[in-house]
């Protein structure tokens, strides 16, 4: 992943699977930390590798929405007055490169790394 936000541009790996990528902050561990303002989820969205087929896929977590490539995502949470709760599905494969919006202002380029 390649992303600009409040502190700099950087290049992340994804190491970590499934891979969390937000704001975070207290209670929300996530492994891409991102530094922008609060229209980007504290977890707003997760990439996940498929171990057997070695597909990418991404799932939405946030409530302003996630997109690839300018297309948003299903949503893959419900909010509730006692906390969030995934929905099943809504999980999408990851073209090798891709464009992904977190709420429409700040976008992470992925490029995945040919073996």
């Amino acid at each position: 992943l390649t992303l600009e936000d409040l502190e700099d541009r950087r290049t992340q790996g994804l190491v970590d699977n499934p891979t969390h990528i937000g704001r975070g902050g207290l209670g929300c561990y996530v492994h891409v930390r991102v530094r922008t303002d609060g229209q980007v989820s504290k977890e707003h969205c997760r990439i996940r590798r498929d171990e057997a087929s070695g597909t990418f896929f991404i799932k939405d977590l946030s409530r302003n929405g996630t997109t690839v490539n300018g297309e948003p995502l299903p949503k893959g949470v419900e909010f509730l007055p006692a906390g969030k709760r995934e929905l099943e599905g809504g999980e999408m494969p990851l073209p090798g490169a891709a464009r992904i919006g977190l709420a429409d202002v700040l976008f992470l380029e992925f490029t995945r790394a040919q073996p």
